[in-house]
């Protein structure tokens, strides 16, 4: 869909490969597939795993972490990562693990808009700045908090009532983006990859974990010449 590529595409694909000046001791490594992306690209599913440390009593404040992948029959790819330390310490876990989930989707949509115009599917804004509603790549949210998957199907929570207001982050919104045909799934925390990026982790676990990320020792390090 190169025909359609334009400059805020540009600005996407920049956006997205510039942790590759900062991180050159390691290499991706990642299996892709054409076949997959036929048929504008309908076998192909963009999955976003969030997780969140909690860190109450004021000591210090909880951390996001967040993965996309891209996956398909034949393809598995890491398309992008972030951690960051919570602003504004969460009262509960769930609370904690919200805070990751809409980090996580924000940068979802740059990603999904990037996929979109490459498989063909971008929307323009019409004069009042609405986008019109059309295809777009299957996207998938994977988290291993019960708490806080009910209440984002839900929409509502107790629990995030204040969220809004010191967080500055909306149940609502994330409710609204999840809904379907996107989907939301709850998985084990066991060997759930995310925990790399929030927790504090032996060194046998952790190089599993970059390694579930696709990503190589480079060369000097491991990686050959």
């Amino acid at each position: 869909a190169l025909d359609k590529w334009g400059t805020g595409a540009d600005i996407l694909i920049i956006h997205l490969f510039g942790y590759l000046d900062k991180y050159w001791n390691l290499i991706l490594v990642c299996w892709v597939d054409k076949r997959d992306f036929l048929d504008g690209g309908k076998a192909l599913t963009l999955v976003l795993k969030t997780d969140a440390s909690f860190a109450p009593g004021g000591a210090s404040k909880g951390t996001s972490g967040w993965i996309i992948f891209l996956t398909g029959p034949r393809t598995c790819a890491i398309i992008g990562w972030g951690a960051n330390r919570q602003k504004v310490e969460s009262l509960h876990t769930a609370e904690s693990e919200f805070h990751a989930i809409v980090t996580g989707t924000r940068a979802l949509t740059r990603v999904g808009n990037l996929a979109d115009a490459l498989m063909g599917h971008a929307r323009e804004a019409d004069a009042t700045g609405t986008v019109e509603d059309g295809p777009e790549m299957r996207q998938k949210l994977q988290v291993d908090a019960s708490a806080t998957e009910r209440a984002l199907k839900l929409g509502f929570s107790e629990k995030f009532s204040h969220s809004r207001r010191t967080h500055k982050i909306s149940l609502a919104w994330a409710h609204g983006y999840w809904a379907p045909p996107r989907e939301v799934e709850l998985v084990s925390g066991k060997d759930f990859v995310p925990d790399m990026l929030t927790k504090s982790l032996p060194t046998e676990p952790h190089q599993k974990y970059v390694g579930d990320m696709c990503l190589r020792p480079g060369p000097g390090l491991g990686g050959g010449a």
